[in-house]
Order: C-alpha cells, then sequence, then structure tokens
C-alpha cells in the first residue's frame, strides 16, 4: 500500500545485486524481502491497520473503516468512495453557510 524508505535504503537497492536478480512478484513484498535477505532496516515501523483494503475486497488486507485511518485502497466504484467520505467527514458538524450550496 505505501512504505517510505530512508535514503540509504534507496541507494543500497540501486547498486546491490539482491534486488537486481529478484525482480518478479508483487513491490511491497519483494523489498522486504531484498530488505531481509541484505540484512539492512532491521529497525521497522508498520502501520498496517491503519493502511487497508475497503471493506470486504480482500480477506487478508481489509477490515471496517477505523477513525485512525491513513489510507484505504480498492476504492473501486462511486457507492465505496461515498461511504468512506461519509465516514471521515469532518466538516459533517459545521454549520452550513451561504458561502456554498449543497443538497
Amino acid at each position: 500500500m505505501g512504505y517510505l524508505l530512508s535514503w540509504d535504503l534507496v541507494e543500497w537497492i540501486a547498486s546491490s545485486r539482491i534486488p537486481a536478480n529478484d525482480t518478479v512478484g508483487p513491490e511491497d513484498k519483494l523489498v522486504g524481502k531484498w530488505l531481509n535477505i541484505g540484512g539492512k532496516a532491521k529497525n521497522r515501523v508498520s502501520n498496517k491497520t491503519a493502511m487497508y483494503d475497503y471493506p470486504g475486497t480482500n480477506g487478508r488486507c481489509s477490515h471496517e473503516l477505523i477513525p485512525e485511518t491513513i489510507a484505504v485502497h480498492r476504492l473501486k466504484s462511486w457507492d465505496q468512495w461515498f461511504h468512506v467520505l461519509e465516514f471521515f467527514n469532518v466538516t459533517a458538524e459545521l454549520e452550513l453557510s451561504n458561502l456554498y450550496h449543497l443538497e
């Protein structure tokens, strides 16, 4: 879904034979595999529960919407988008303004 790498890891990936010789598969799993084989990034942090697939789209990576969410993946229909936008609507409690029109 998403991950960050420090610049030293990016440089290692660019120059190491480990990634160069193992390029088939999902990129997130490959990057983890490369780091494990290379003995790199031993101190990792995961926010996996905060980055997930839309509920019901994938058994292993989906769950109900939660307030601590960072990202929701696999939003493929307008209904799914509306559901997510409604759940995270931080303006719902604000008073209406005459500066815009909502129906």
